[in-house]
């Protein structure tokens, strides 16, 4: 079966990588702490997918995935916005009740027919 293989076979150097690009990308883009490879239930659904596969701690996640993963995110957008040749801007700020103060700024733009954020 399957998980019978996964419990033999020891994974690749490339599967451990692709793994921990995804793990990486779940924490960046769904804003959770980095503390979340490091908890129990976390590791148990990581053995529960793969039992050979060891999750990064949290110290790994922020000292060398994350920024290898903002460099290359970075490259590729740097290299799509090269192929844009016009955007708009929208500014808003706003107070808090307690009176924090905030600026978003959002770029949209047209990328190969489709609108971009």
């Amino acid at each position: 079966t399957p998980f019978t293989m996964a419990k033999r076979s020891k994974l690749t150097k490339e599967k451990v990588e692709e793994i921990h690009r995804a793990v990486t990308a779940f924490v960046v883009k769904d804003l959770q702490p980095f503390s979340t490879v490091e908890s129990p239930s976390f590791r148990e659904m990581c053995t529960a997918l793969n039992p050979r596969y060891q999750p990064p701690s949290r110290d790994d996640l922020s000292n060398t995935l994350i920024p290898a993963w903002y460099s290359v995110e970075k490259s590729n957008l740097i290299q799509m916005l090269a192929q844009v040749n016009k955007v708009a801007i929208t500014c808003d700020g706003w107070t808090s009740v307690a009176q924090d103060h905030f600026l978003t700024v959002t770029v949209h733009y047209i990328y190969k027919g489709r609108m971009m954020q």
